[in-house]
């Protein structure tokens, strides 16, 4: 998450995965705008770990227009939050399963297809929540990506991606 003071333009390796993969999502983002949380943090004003915050500081609003306002607010966020871990994802699952299934219950809306991205250069602590989580998803109009930062022990990500029969089994 360093970002360099003597050269601000230089992007760390979380703002060259979300300008890259911004770039492809956001022509067919719904506005535009993308909901934005972080993990694995203590916020600004709190005293303990948050493993879903919004990085634009808004609770009731947690969404940023455009890819430039998503690095934006990762900057100001990175400067404001203690990055803590460990790297817990059950949180920031709930409350996408929260966003997907609102969106479906209000009748006055079109249907839309989600997507959340994960960034992440920790491998997952809260394995069997994960998984759980992600099965019970399943039904959703969603699709997961997540995406490893650095050189950490990535193994439970290949073992979620379940393409393998023992990969599937090493999830129980």
């Amino acid at each position: 998450h360093y970002v360099d003071p003597e050269n601000p333009d230089l992007q760390n390796p979380y703002e060259q995965a979300i300008r890259k993969i911004g770039e492809i999502m956001e022509p067919n983002a719904y506005q535009r705008k993308f909901n934005v949380f972080g993990f694995g943090g203590i916020p600004k004003g709190s005293k303990e770990t948050k493993h879903c915050f919004p990085i634009n500081g808004s609770a009731e609003n947690p969404a940023c227009k455009g890819v430039e306002e998503v690095v934006k607010c990762y900057r100001k966020s990175v400067q404001e939050v203690e990055l803590y871990g460990p790297s817990l994802f059950h949180k920031v699952l709930d409350k996408t399963s929260k966003i997907v299934d609102d969106n479906r219950a209000t009748k006055n809306k079109r249907p839309m297809y989600h997507i959340l991205l994960i960034l992440t250069d920790g491998n997952i602590h809260d394995m069997r929540h994960t998984t759980d989580k992600i099965v019970q998803m399943s039904p959703l109009p969603l699709s997961i990506i997540i995406v490893g930062i650095g050189d950490s022990d990535f193994t439970n990500m290949e073992i979620l991606d379940g393409d393998e029969e023992d990969d599937r089994q090493k999830l129980y």
